[in-house]
């Protein structure tokens, strides 16, 4: 027990744990809810509440709420109340979902256990049908009063699998089965009495029907999705046919009826292969199917390997994928997709209901409730403040990586007076990075309080904050007495009526100039020949049109204008009676007779429905139909009407065939002056508090038939000129003096007075951008208006404003901002400090004098009297040339080593167009028909002539150790050439391999162990730039990246590793970036061969960035990635101009299963406003970039020293950039490089106007002699210049106090000398009188 204790401490511990903290304020009165998507990102988490407080309540997005022993189950159909299951042993049984329990109904009932049993299906009314064969024959049998009757029988063979399926179909029932076979399908058409009406053969794989009355069928086969209907003489009868080219493969359909949004047609989900071969990805395609048409809307895949998935659940709020190992909930309305990690017991069964609860049937019965996650807080029933509180989640995920999340929360529960700003989080005030753009849009959250300003909290010339929550985009030259502004799928259309004409217009927006143009429908003007006084608008999906109602207050003019083949139907009805408000829909015009009756019709004007005081006793129970408004959502195109009935609201909801169908009652004890729709909020307006002021209460309809009351918003003072207007964002309250409160009605009630306007007129129209997109457009004395629904400021930064310093960090401030409210003056917060950085390009010189630099030992060049000091110590900005000018003081005495261009001896005769590096140590040079080899200093070694083959040109090359590719091309094909070079640089032999397609361009070619990747586009196929693998073996192509994405560059590597077991197989990593419309991906594979097998993993994602999708988004920076190193489970890349920013990083990744974690540990500015080409080399410590400018390519020169300095920048302070240290221009984008590990110094070679030059790569060093002059103090003054200024660098070096040289060897050596020469001198004169002394002697 202490060992299992002990390991469980111990895996605690090893747990990723994260800690955050937020503060709440609900008010008394309100229905509070947070919503926890922001806390809880990527992993679905369960979280525990400590401690437990009464009115406060944690919703996980999915938690169990019953359980019970099932069994092992085989089929199971639900009518939404029941459930009728058949197991494994043909035992029927059937359960009841009642006060949150399932129980079983009466007793089970045994089919022969000799039947070979497939499905069960129970209806509506309760019937239960089972599909079984037995003896060549197919029965189905029904269960009546608990005992199992055979109701149809016939000879069949025995499917491998069936599906059935109850339909209503006006009043009449009937049933769809399914047989499928290995080589055939059949599918069956039944009536209630199981006569066979109907049936088709083919080779169907699924199919579903949508719950609703006189529903379309859609049937699937590998490659068409058939839409059917049940005709009038119960046949099937074929609608419409959907095989779109790029589709393939299908597998699943799950077809769903919306009642809340796009209720024109059914919503589709359908996985299949998307894309042009058979190697394409697996992604879920949606789709809506219209009347006798089927429309692509949008693709992905919501899952790591959407292959996998089994099974589509759906329904108005969610989306369910259940694969074999996991299901990801989607929910439709956000972007974000939670999973949770389950043991999936095997043949699962799922069904998922209206009220989001998803029912698991096998042998255990598990019912789990789907939610939002989020924490409520219901003070509804509250009338005084209670004191404040703390409490603690902790959440923990099901995913392998087991992530705790403790979250500390505040709760303080405020008075409804409470005008006061409080704290909730600080954590979205983050530091900001600014790169050339010079703006950053910023916002504002974590404050909660009513009317919130804020203001910046620092006064620099260079740096300033606009408050763009509001944006005036211009004025409208037309005066319209009426207008309305509709959208559809991101187009916005402006209708205008004046003087009797009615215009249309396209809405189009500039977000980068805040202006906007409209464009005229080809219709022009149409004429109404009568003063309108109200305009309504719809739209419809298929056909594509706009309905556009116009009235007087007894005649309505309709207009249905195609768009898209520019066609217009006009009508025009008089009623007997005036009609207080009228609507239109897709398919019906709506009119209220004030307190008397509403009335549905078509567009020929045939009264499809009266509602009056006789049907609507029909309908609801004890209610007085007073009819004062009716109300829609059109943007959503929702079928719920919502009436209001004085003391209530009542909502049906109209059917495709304009019936009204009784959904929800709200009751009040109030007089309802107005109601209106803010999206899922229904927002009611009254007169309180002694008829002083007017109270708007917000009710919840998100899940309709259920609803709840929310909160009251901000009372306003009561004035019978108050307007009150809604979209699909804001809630709107005008003054007489034209003053607005924006309300949003999302926000807790203490936050919900967002917005404070002032105009001169009233409010003309106003409607979401789309349900994506938060913000509306507001029109005004025709003046248009864009207003956020976050407080949102433009924060500038003037460069040219900011004076510099020799610094070579990036430029940063910190400031605060101070929050006031405008509704109490005595109330404000400080914000925490931030800090900007400003990513400046480093290209603007400034003369002046460096700080001196004191030399040292080291910097004496040995056994010399000079002394080196390296540039890049010097140099504060992007270099292409540095120079002395001798004539200049002391530099006479000083030399550059600098970066030289130089013609080489090399003839160009043969106009050779590519540049390979093969192994590091030769440059190969190629056209159509020859190559040169060269050393790496530019020595001939071999040339080779393959003009014999004939081609017209070579497109790319590249290489491997001693392999170079190319791919040339003649007038008909394009062929994969493979020269196999030896050690001495001679070509040995070539291989030659003619492509089974042809590229319309490639852009890059890599290879690595003899693996061939190519980006580019097919000539054949209409299709977006994409990566390929090329298979030798097998000379196809197998697609690398999404067919539906555009792929704009990749890199790949071999993974270096010291473990023996994985050499065995070597191993491949890719980094890859993909383009989509609204998102920019980095994804990697990693790929392993054994054997001549190559095995390629699923993507795995490293990062993205999100665009928006708004008009005239300006032009997305191609994006580059290069692989620097690359090892097991981690990888340093450099990666350009991602996510739009003109700015190159290195990052180091790590990344394990489905997971990564990276790190900017560098950042390499871009060389001014030049375009990156994405034509990178990285060897040995030296990166050389490309950038194109008007008609030439600049080649930079970058130097990291080392392959040790990228693991050493993550210690390095990322603040200092990596500079260009040289450059040179060519015309041709083809260059190459060889680089020198041990004396870090090398050669690149390229071509600029047909002259082929190499340029030395080396240390870079100011070098000065010392001497008299010099010896003390040198003074050099540099000329350094880059393609957009120039500057000089004045620096004093002062060289080291160098050790003086002892002289008293000279004076011991002269002594010596002397001491010598007078010994000499005195032997010399002892021999000189010694020879006197004889010669008297001789004399005597």
């Amino acid at each position: 027990m202490i060992l299992i204790l002990v390991i469980n401490i111990i895996k605690i511990c090893s747990y990723n744990v994260s800690e955050l903290k937020i503060s709440l304020y609900p008010t008394v009165g309100e229905f509070y809810e947070y919503y926890m998507e922001s806390l809880l990102q990527e992993s679905q988490l369960i979280c525990k509440m400590h401690p437990q407080i009464p009115n406060v309540q944690v919703i996980n997005q999915c938690e169990e709420i019953y359980q019970i022993q099932g069994q092992q189950f085989i089929s199971m159909s639900s009518n939404n109340t029941h459930f009728g299951t058949l197991s494994n042993n043909n035992e029927i049984i059937i359960y009841e979902w009642k006060n949150q329990m399932i129980q079983q109904v009466g007793v089970s009932v045994l089919i022969d256990p000799l039947y070979n049993c497939f499905n069960i299906d129970l209806f509506q009314n309760q019937k239960i049908l089972v599909d079984c064969y037995y003896n060549n024959q197919v029965l189905l049998i029904q269960i009546i009063d608990s005992q199992s009757i055979i109701a149809y029988q016939i000879q069949s063979n025995i499917p491998t699998s069936t599906k059935i399926q109850s339909i209503l179909n006006g009043t009449n029932t009937f049933i769809v089965y399914a047989q499928y076979f290995k080589k055939y399908s059949i599918l069956t058409l039944f009536s209630s009495s199981f006569q066979n009406l109907s049936s088709l053969n083919n080779q169907f794989i699924d199919f579903d029907i949508p719950i609703t009355i006189s529903p379309n069928i859609y049937a699937i086969t590998s490659q068409e999705l058939f839409q059917l209907s049940i005709s009038s003489d119960s046949q099937f009868n074929f609608v419409y046919n959907f095989s779109p080219n790029n589709m393939s493969n299908y597998k699943t359909i799950n077809v769903f009826y919306n009642l809340w949004s796009y209720s024109q047609c059914d919503q589709i989900y359908l996985l299949c292969q998307k894309g042009f071969n058979t190697q394409s990805e697996f992604t879920v395609v949606e789709l809506l199917g219209c009347e006798r048409q089927i429309i692509f809307q949008n693709h992905n895949c919501p899952i790591n390997n959407c292959q996998s998935i089994q099974n589509i659940l759906q329904n108005a709020q969610f989306i369910i994928y259940k694969s074999i190992y996991e299901m990801a909930i989607f929910q439709k309305e956000k972007t974000q997709i939670f999973y949770f990690y389950q043991n999936n017991q095997s043949n699962q069964l799922l069904y998922f209901n209206n009220d989001n609860e998803l029912f698991q049937f096998n042998k255990e019965i598990v019912v789990y409730q789907i939610s939002q996650p989020s924490m409520q807080i219901n003070l509804t029933n509250s009338e005084t403040p209670e004191n404040s509180s703390y409490i603690n989640l902790m959440c923990s995920n099901y995913n392998q990586t087991y992530n705790f999340s403790l979250i500390n929360i505040y709760l303080q529960i405020l008075s409804k007076q409470d005008t006061n700003i409080y704290v909730m989080s600080n954590d979205g005030f983050n530091n900001l990075h600014f790169l050339q753009s010079s703006s950053l849009i910023f916002n504002f959250s974590g404050y909660s309080g009513q009317l919130l300003n804020y203001t910046l909290n620092k006064n620099e010339s260079y740096f300033n904050v606009n408050p763009i929550t509001l944006q005036n985009y211009g004025k409208i030259n037309q005066t319209y007495q009426l207008l309305q502004i509709l959208v559809v799928n991101f187009n916005q259309y402006l209708i205008g009526y004046h003087n009797q004409y009615l215009e249309i217009f396209n809405f189009f927006f500039n977000f980068n100039n805040y202006s906007y143009y409209l464009i005229p429908s080809q219709s022009q003007s149409i004429n109404i020949p009568v003063n309108a006084s109200s305009l309504q608008v719809a739209y419809s999906i298929y056909p594509s049109m706009l309905i556009i109602g116009l009235s007087t207050n007894d005649s309505i003019y309709l207009i249905q204008y195609n768009y898209d083949l520019n066609s217009i139907i006009s009508s025009n009805y008089t009623f007997v009676q005036q009609f207080s408000d009228f609507i239109v829909t897709y398919n019906s015009i709506i009119i209220l007779i004030s307190i008397q009756e509403i009335q549905i019709l078509t567009f020929n004007y045939t009264v499809t429905y009266t509602l009056n005081q006789q049907s609507i006793n029909k309908l609801f129970n004890n209610i007085t139909f007073n009819p004062l408004q009716i109300v829609v959502n059109t943007q959503s195109q929702s079928s719920f009407v919502y009436i209001n009935n004085i003391n209530e609201v009542i909502i049906i909801s109209i059917d495709q065939n304009s019936y009204p169908i009784p959904i929800s009652l709200i009751q009040v004890n109030f007089t309802i002056k107005q109601i209106n729709l803010v999206n899922q909020q229904l927002i009611l307006s009254y007169i309180c508090n002694n008829q002083n002021n007017i109270c708007f209460q917000v009710w919840n309809v998100q899940n309709l038939p259920k609803y709840y009351y929310v909160k009251n918003l901000y009372s306003v003072n009561f004035d019978n000129n108050i307007i009150i207007q809604s979209d699909n964002l804001f809630f709107y309250v005008t003054f007489n003096n034209y003053t607005v409160y924006v309300y949003n009605p999302s926000f807790p009630q203490h936050m919900s007075l967002y917005y404070k306007l002032k105009f001169t007129s009233p409010i003309q129209c106003t409607e979401q951008f789309n349900l994506n997109n938060p913000q509306s457009i507001i029109i005004t004395n025709n003046t248009v208006y864009i207003l956020s629904d976050q407080l949102k400021f433009n924060l500038t930064y003037q460069q040219s404003n900011y004076v510099f310093n020799n610094s070579i960090s990036y430029p940063q401030l910190t400031f605060n901002y101070t929050v006031t409210s405008a509704l109490n003056n005595n109330t404000f917060q400080q914000t925490p400090n931030q800090t900007a950085t400003f990513y400046s390009n480093f290209t603007v010189f400034q003369n002046q004098t460096n700080p001196p630099v004191n030399l040292n030992k080291d910097n004496i060049i040995p056994y010399s009297k000079n002394f080196s000091y390296p540039m890049n110590l010097i140099l504060d900005r992007q270099v292409g040339y540095c120079y002395l000018n001798k004539t200049l003081g002391l530099n006479k005495y000083c030399s550059l080593t600098q970066f030289f261009h130089q013609y080489s001896n090399i003839s160009n005769i043969q106009n050779y167009s590519l540049i390979t590096s093969i192994n590091n140590e030769f440059f190969a040079l190629q056209n159509n028909s020859y190559i040169q080899t060269l050393s790496s200093d530019l020595k001939y070694l071999f040339n080779f002539d393959y003009k014999n083959l004939s081609f017209s040109q070579c497109i790319n090359s590249t290489s491997y150790i001693y392999s170079l590719y190319s791919i040339c091309e003649n007038s008909t094909s394009q062929y994969l050439l493979n020269f196999t070079l030896n050690i001495s640089g001679n070509i040995v032999n070539i291989n030659t391999t003619q492509l089974p397609q042809t590229f319309q361009m490639i852009f890059k070619i890599s290879s690595i162990l003899n693996q061939l990747f190519i980006l580019g586009t097919f000539n054949q196929i209409e299709q977006p730039q994409q990566l390929y693998w090329f298979n030798q073996y097998n000379n196809t192509f197998y697609l690398i990246s999404d067919s539906n994405s555009s792929c704009q560059d990749f890199s790949v590597a071999q993974i270096v590793t010291k473990n023996t077991l994985i050499q065995i197989s070597q191993q491949l990593i890719i980094f890859y970036i993909q383009l989509s419309k609204k998102v920019q991906s980095l994804l990697l594979k990693q790929v392993s061969i054994k054997n001549n097998l190559i095995h390629i993993q699923n993507s795995q994602f490293v990062k993205s960035s999100h665009f928006q999708n708004q008009n005239n988004f300006p032009e997305i920076l191609p994006s580059f990635v290069l692989i620097m190193q690359a090892y097991k489970n981690r990888a340093i890349f450099l990666l350009s101009n991602f996510n739009n920013q003109t700015i190159s990083e290195i990052v180091e990744s790590r990344f394990h299963q489905n997971e990564s974690y990276n790190v900017i540990i560098g950042t390499i500015p871009n060389y001014g406003n030049l375009t990156n080409t994405g034509h990178s080399f990285y060897k040995n410590g030296v990166l050389m970039q490309q950038f194109y400018s008007n008609t030439v390519n600049i080649v930079g020169v970058y130097y990291l020293n080392n392959n040790n300095y990228l693991n050493n920048l993550l210690n390095e302070d990322i603040l200092e950039p990596i500079l260009m240290q040289g450059s040179f221009n060519t015309t041709n984008v083809n260059y190459a490089m060889i680089v020198n590990l041990q004396y870090q110094n090398g050669t690149s070679l390229y071509i600029s106007n047909q002259i082929i030059f190499n340029y030395s790569l080396s240390t870079w060093n100011v070098t000065c002699i010392l001497n008299s002059h010099t010896k003390y103090e040198t003074n050099v003054t540099i000329f350094c210049d880059n393609e957009f200024s120039n500057g000089i660098y004045n620096i004093f070096f002062y060289p080291p106090q160098l050790d003086k040289v002892s002289k008293r060897w000279i004076y011991a050596l002269i002594t010596i000398i002397a001491l010598l020469l007078f010994y000499f001198y005195i032997k010399v004169q002892q021999k000189i009188r010694n020879q006197g002394y004889i010669q008297s002697e001789i004399e005597l």
